[in-house]
């Protein structure tokens, strides 16, 4: 039972994952994923899952004002659905790992488990890189100078295969870095363009590669009564390259910035909940405040711009539903408009309007915190905003092993305000519930 508790993050993170074999996709049905979430969860569960614990109020008072709001909900039955394929096996998580005992080896063992699978991730990736033709062509022949070298590309956006297995992987491009024209011996002028090509998703759209990356260098880099010896080096060497190239989310950049400051105020536990609480209220207040601007910016766009086939995920995709749901704030304000239901429920009423997004149900929750106050209204984003604060306030412990708990969670956390994976159905929302049941497990942690 302890060895499953440490590999259970690690189950039902590959359950999310994709195999890109022959030039296709292999992954499983969203049935087939919550039905083996399912199954793995409950495999969890023993007689002290109902020992309700006190730091976990806000967390509790999430489920509770999620699962009022399916009742408000225009598609009630898609939202309670939601909701119990979410929080179900999330509160089952959640109780399991704050009730364990040894949780701190079981943390370690996680940890360690967790890390060796994404170095065989980043193993994984580079030999498949290195054996597409493009690759082989540049090692062998140089920058792509010939016309025949430069016929050699990934196929971007696409699935690629290789000679190693027929395995391949998806890649998009960090742009042109070197492009200028270079004269040939007979006089002629070759335009010389080498682009560098990251995996843009080794795994699954909705799991990001640089995301996993940073997890685990966080996991690495404490000591953890371990010696930092060369193999710890050279996987945090690996890690720091791979977070360079894969690098896909932009909220990385707001972890990468908080990081430094959490690090100064990591002994201040109150200090830090109120900067995560503030953080959460600024960001949302934020983006009422600039609906304006947003607005301006998006009506005043060129034509010829708004017919452009934009990526998912575009920037002004994701700002044009911030301003639909900013300019209607009183339809949602009090009771939201259901769990799970921000496409159903609101966003799809308003797709004609919406001139430059052209796949909104793909990207119908651009922000969690925002989606969470379009669906479950001011109470239940106030609950999220206490979800981790709270916990973090009345800890006041300070020892490595824990700070580092609390680095992880606010990695995940903050990547939210900008990405879509928190109480999700995504290996993070159960990740997070993982890491916030250890750190409140009284077994080994001292609360005020």
């Amino acid at each position: 039972k302890e060895f499953y508790l440490c590999i259970y993050p690690i189950i039902v993170t590959c359950i999310f994952f994709n195999i890109y074999y022959d030039g296709d996709i292999i992954k499983l049905g969203n049935k087939e994923s919550v039905i083996l979430v399912f199954i793995f969860t409950l495999l969890l569960i023993d007689k002290r899952i109902l020992n309700l614990k006190k730091e976990l109020i806000p967390f509790y008072f999430f489920l509770l004002t999620c699962f009022i709001s399916t009742y408000f909900s225009v598609e009630q039955i898609i939202s309670l659905k939601r909701f119990l394929i979410i929080f179900i096996p999330s509160f089952i998580v959640v109780q399991v790992y704050s009730n364990i005992d040894n949780c701190n080896q079981i943390q370690r063992q996680i940890f360690k488990y967790f890390v060796y699978v994404v170095f065989f991730l980043c193993l994984y990736s580079l030999i498949i890189f290195i054996n597409e033709e493009y690759v082989k062509n540049l090692i062998f022949f140089g920058f792509p100078v010939s016309g025949e070298v430069a016929d050699f590309k990934l196929f971007l956006n696409d699935v690629t295969k290789t000679n190693f297995f027929n395995l391949g992987q998806i890649y998009y491009t960090r742009g042109d870095i070197f492009n200028h024209a270079v004269p040939d011996p007979i006089g002629q002028t070759t335009k010389v363009v080498f682009q560098i090509y990251r995996p843009s998703s080794l795994l699954a759209n909705t799991i990001g590669f640089s995301q996993l990356v940073l997890l685990a260098l966080i996991m690495l880099l404490s000591k953890n009564n371990v010696d930092w010896n060369l193999l710890r080096r050279f996987f945090a060497f690996t890690f720091i390259t791979f977070l360079i190239w894969t690098f896909s989310r932009t909220s990385i950049l707001i972890i990468l910035l908080v990081i430094p400051f959490l690090y100064a105020i990591i002994n201040n536990k109150k200090l830090i909940s109120i900067f995560l609480l503030s953080s959460t209220l600024v960001f949302i207040l934020a983006a009422f405040w600039i609906d304006t601007a947003i607005s301006d910016l998006l009506n005043n766009m060129p034509d010829n711009y708004k017919s452009l086939d934009l990526p998912i995920g575009h920037i002004l995709d994701r700002l044009q539903i911030y301003d639909v749901i900013t300019e209607n704030l009183n339809l949602f304000f009090i009771s939201g408009i259901g769990f799970g239901a921000g496409f159903e429920g609101f966003l799809e009423s308003f797709s004609n309007s919406i001139q430059l997004h052209k796949h909104i149900k793909e990207l119908s929750i651009p922000s969690v915190p925002i989606t969470i106050f379009l669906e479950t209204g001011i109470f239940g984003l106030l609950s999220f905003a206490f979800v981790l604060a709270y916990p973090i306030y009345v800890h006041t412990k300070s020892e490595i092993r824990y700070n580092q708990l609390i680095f992880l969670m606010v990695a995940i956390y903050f990547t939210q305000f900008s990405d879509i994976s928190l109480f999700r159905f995504h290996p993070m929302t159960f990740m997070f519930c993982v890491f916030l049941g250890i750190f409140t497990n009284k077994k080994s942690l001292n609360y005020g």
